[in-house]
């Protein structure tokens, strides 16, 4: 999976407002930055949805559940992404990461830290933490700040950081209650966008985790998690539904893509289709990855 933004895209953009793509190049970054920082897939999510955040606050999110469990200061990005590994391990016990083993030689390449030991723990919880480095450094470029980091803060961080990551555990367990999950799919148009990979997928729904503290834009996830939906253009996944686990909350919220796509006047094959990587021209002028 190329790291984003890898990819470029030639030729005129059939989304974006003719100034946001000159010079017939489109960097491709990866989604999240793309539906924030105003790309392609955000001008066309918004003229498909245009209904979306009204749809959102008719539908709100439970109110007054108690925070399960609460990150140590400033670590609860990293428990994001290692709670996500966790969950892997947990369900797929031989599950074989390739974006941490290319993070791992990344950091034994160029910072000389090796964490392979850490890596092929039997103690999930603890290879979770040490797979979030590895995966950081292999998405940013960050993970030897991360591995000083875990270090300075000891036996004491190390315990409170498992000790978060079990909690979240225990109460997926109980909430998300998963039948036959896959994790990390990717689908047909992933590599427009830089080689996007969603969290699990299972029984028809695609469910995007989230281990933020406080949730304060559900329409900013519930968008992501949709485009996701999106690019798998051929359905090969027979998705009927999207859903947000907030894990720090046990909330497991789940849309039907039906009543999403209702509003647009369009079905969702037709969205597919409609999308800019759906579009067999733009398909097309996909380049190969930058140098």
């Amino acid at each position: 999976m190329p790291a984003a933004p890898e990819i470029i895209k030639d030729g005129t953009c059939h989304q974006c407002p003719p100034h946001k793509c000159t010079d017939n190049i489109r960097l491709r970054h990866s989604l999240t930055n793309e539906l924030r920082k105003g790309g392609c897939a955000y001008y066309y999510m918004n003229s498909a949805f245009p209904h979306l955040t009204g749809y959102l606050r008719s539908v709100h999110l439970p109110k007054g559940l108690y925070l399960i469990t609460k990150a140590p200061k400033g670590w609860e990005s990293f428990m994001g992404t290692a709670f996500d590994r966790r969950l892997r391990y947990e369900y797929e016990p031989g599950y074989v990461d390739q974006v941490v083993t290319q993070g791992a030689l990344r950091l034994r390449t160029f910072n000389g830290i090796r964490i392979d030991e850490e890596l092929e723990s039997e103690d999930l919880d603890k290879r979770s933490l040490y797979a979030a480095v590895a995966d950081i450094e292999f998405r940013s470029g960050k993970g030897a700040t991360a591995w000083n980091a875990l270090n300075q803060g000891g036996g004491e961080l190390e315990r409170e950081l498992v000790a978060d990551c079990q909690a979240l555990l225990e109460t997926a367990r109980q909430k998300l209650n998963l039948s036959n999950p896959k994790f990390g799919p990717t689908f047909s148009a992933s590599g427009w966008i830089g080689g996007a990979d969603a969290d699990i997928i299972d029984g028809g729904c695609l469910i995007d985790v989230k281990c933020v503290a406080k949730p304060s834009s559900a329409t900013k996830f519930i968008r992501q998690v949709i485009a996701y939906a999106l690019l798998d253009v051929e359905n090969a996944y027979c998705l009927d539904s999207v859903g947000i686990y907030l894990a720090r909350r046990g909330i497991l919220w789940k849309i039907r893509l039906d009543d999403i796509a209702e509003p647009s006047g369009k079905t969702l094959s037709e969205l597919r289709d409609q999308a800019p990587w759906g579009n067999p021209e733009d398909m097309g002028n996909l380049g190969a990855p930058m140098s």
